[in-house]
């Protein structure tokens, strides 16, 4: 489902635009949770949501397109630990800036 969209034909047109409807109302979820979170003092303020919210929705399509091509559960968690350290980094980094 992540790639649907990417691989329809001109006659499938409105597929693909409701995939990326879909896909965008996800981010559009996670940039107002992370707003929310930002306001309430659990985000640094250095960080722009609509640029989290989009590297997140990167992250857990990535781990779709992974899980497609048959990684296994346990290394689909190894990479997840490796994007919460990179992210957990990230967010100290731009605290202490």
């Amino acid at each position: 489902m992540i790639q649907g969209g990417a691989a329809c034909s001109t006659d499938s047109e409105p597929v693909k635009q409701t995939m990326i409807d879909w896909r965008k109302g996800g981010e559009a979820t996670l940039k107002t949770r992370l707003e929310r979170a930002q306001s309430e003092g659990e985000l640094p303020r250095e960080i722009l949501p609509a640029d989290f919210a989009r590297y997140l929705s990167s992250v857990i399509a990535g781990l779709g397109i992974q899980a497609a091509n048959g990684a296994t559960r346990a290394e689909l968690r190894r990479v997840s630990a490796i994007a919460l350290r990179c992210i957990q980094t990230g967010l100290q980094g731009s605290a202490s800036d």
